[in-house]
């Protein structure tokens, strides 16, 4: 008969079971994230504040990026720094990293003065860019020391009690892709 306790290798991560389920089979290796995975991704707050929409933290580093561009120009494109990536948390990944990648495309409007210009001298421009931002994920799942980010609780009920509660079991690694859309105009000040 089968060896108890080994579970049948997955082929998608969809939730804890799945999980679980590839982390007893032993088979190790990449996994892809399922949709249901990533439905958790989207819905957490983590993932709405840091990537969601028009108002989300990387989209803010773009806008960043938008008004300084140069001056002279009236459209250009520039690209994410390299190694760029997000930090977020989601069950049943824990804390995990997305790595960023995007050239935005830009055009600008003429500087003009607006009417409160009276007061400063000042001309603006609108700068505009509609980009899409792709996200890769390479995650491991694993129970390992994490005291430095859990602290020494956090780590016995985060890492050391699942990992004794499953017994054993082979670390994998998730890998999923994502993309948000960002339409984004800033006032460039000349």
């Amino acid at each position: 008969g089968m060896e108890l306790g080994i579970s049948p290798a997955q082929k998608e991560i969809n939730g804890s079971w799945d999980a679980i389920q590839h982390y007893k089979s032993l088979a190790g290796g990449v996994v892809p994230a399922g949709e249901g995975l990533y439905r958790k991704m989207r819905e957490d707050a983590s993932y709405i504040e840091k990537v969601k929409g028009n108002h989300s933290v990387v989209a803010g580093k773009i806008r960043d990026n938008l008004s300084k561009v140069p001056t002279l120009q009236n459209s250009g494109s520039f690209s994410n720094a390299p190694n760029s990536s997000v930090g977020l948390w989601a069950f049943p990944i824990g804390s995990y990293e997305l790595k960023i990648f995007y050239t935005a495309h830009w055009t600008a409007t003429n500087f003009e003065p607006r009417w409160y210009s009276m007061f400063t001298g000042n001309c603006y421009r609108e700068v505009s860019t509609t980009v899409t931002v792709r996200y890769t994920l390479i995650e491991s799942w694993d129970f390992e020391d994490n005291t430095e980010i859990y602290g020494h609780d956090g780590n016995f009920f985060e890492e050391t009690l699942p990992s004794a509660a499953l017994g054993r079991g082979k670390p994998f690694q998730i890998s999923g892709k994502l993309f948000e859309i960002y339409e984004l105009v800033v006032d460039q000040k000349l």
